[in-house]
Order: C-alpha cells, then sequence, then structure tokens
C-alpha cells in the first residue's frame, strides 16, 4: 500500500523523466544511425521506433474508450488514467440525492466528500448545496457553518457516528470502470453530533 501510494503520487514524474531520457537517446542514436546506415535501414529503424513509441500512448493519454481501456492491461502501467474517468457519473449520483431531500432541507443541506478528487469534482460541476472536503489541504475550507444540514456524504464508508449521526445510505456511485470511485457510496446524514468545528476534527485527514 505504502508503495502503490508513493507511486501514485510520483508516477507521473517517473514516466516522463523516462520518456524523455527515452527522446534524448532515439535522437541521439538516430544521428549516428544515419550516418552509418542506409536510407532503407534507417527507415525501418524509423517505423520500428515510431511503433514501440505508440505502444504505451493509451496509458498515458485518453485515446482508448473506456470501456476498453478499462479490459486492457493498461491501467496496470498508469492507474491514474483510469482515475480521470466517470466524475459525470459521480455528480449525477449526488445530484439525485440531493434532489430527494425535501426543499426545506435542501435550502440548509451541505455536501462533505471524503476525499479531494470528490470535492473538486462536485465544486467544478455543482450539485446545489456547497460543498465540503474532509481530505488533505481540502479540509482547510471546512468546516460547514454551524447548524448546516442534513448532510449529503459522499465516500468509500459512511462517516464516524461519533461526529456524524443518522446517516442512511441513499446511493451507490457506479461510474462504469474499475476505479477507486466506482461502488462508493452516498449517504443522508442528520447533522454533526455536537458543533460542526468538533467533528471537523475528527472528519479531517491526511493521506497520500
Amino acid at each position: 500500500m505504502i508503495y502503490r501510494r508513493h507511486w501514485r503520487e510520483y508516477g507521473a514524474a517517473i514516466r516522463f523523466a523516462a520518456v524523455l531520457g527515452l527522446a534524448f537517446g532515439v535522437t541521439a542514436g538516430a544521428v549516428v544511425l544515419e550516418q552509418r546506415w542506409s536510407a532503407r535501414g534507417v527507415g525501418v529503424f524509423t517505423a520500428a521506433v515510431a511503433v514501440t513509441a505508440l505502444f504505451p500512448l493509451p496509458a498515458l493519454l485518453p485515446v482508448l474508450p473506456a470501456s476498453t481501456l478499462d479490459a486492457s492491461f493498461y491501467p496496470a502501467l498508469n492507474e491514474d488514467q483510469m482515475e480521470t474517468i466517470g466524475w459525470p457519473s459521480v455528480v449525477r449520483t449526488v445530484r439525485g440525492v440531493v434532489a430527494s431531500l425535501p426543499p426545506q432541507e435542501r435550502s440548509s443541506a451541505v455536501v462533505v466528500t471524503q476525499n479531494y478528487g470528490q470535492a473538486g469534482a462536485l465544486r467544478w460541476y455543482g450539485v446545489g448545496p456547497p460543498v465540503y472536503g474532509t481530505h488533505n489541504g481540502f479540509a482547510d475550507w471546512g468546516p460547514p457553518p454551524e447548524g448546516a444540514g442534513p448532510v449529503v456524504w459522499v465516500g468509500f464508508s459512511a462517516p464516524d457516528p461519533a461526529a456524524v449521526t443518522g446517516c442512511v445510505r441513499a446511493a451507490r456511485i457506479d461510474t462504469g470502470v474499475d476505479n477507486e470511485e466506482d461502488g462508493n457510496g452516498v449517504w443522508v446524514c442528520e447533522g454533526p453530533t455536537r458543533s460542526w468545528a468538533s467533528a471537523w476534527k475528527q472528519l479531517r485527514h491526511l493521506s497520500a
């Protein structure tokens, strides 16, 4: 798990450095080969390099349909690519839960998420109520104002019952692919057990 977290955090930089080094090596080698090989040999070499360069492309750029990418081996090379898929579905699910609230509750509701990716997507697309995140630096924009509630909680699991009370699972998120958001839940909770300031200390967390 520690290795996976560090790879996710630094993997993009490592892959970029590897590609840059490969490009430098190929360029230097091409100059030497052009001087020593025939035109046909250089052409064959160029074609081989092009095919080799295109092979990892689906692991780096969104060039495959989501279902095709999900069924391939490319996510094993770069799992971050999978985490770019399904956010509109996450937003639609949360919007649906918000819409199911009685109008008088909807006007004072807040959305609270378990990770910053969820919070960022829901803020970007908009789901109605204000969105707060409990993860890493995103938590610095909280807590919600005192008296805010009910709480639409989005995450891998229900919130700590010592911090938030009266939670009922309202929906399951389906991104259509096997990524970290697929299968997560949306809960409707009554509100913090005490004050939001107190609950926020229990809910906020740091992780890679």
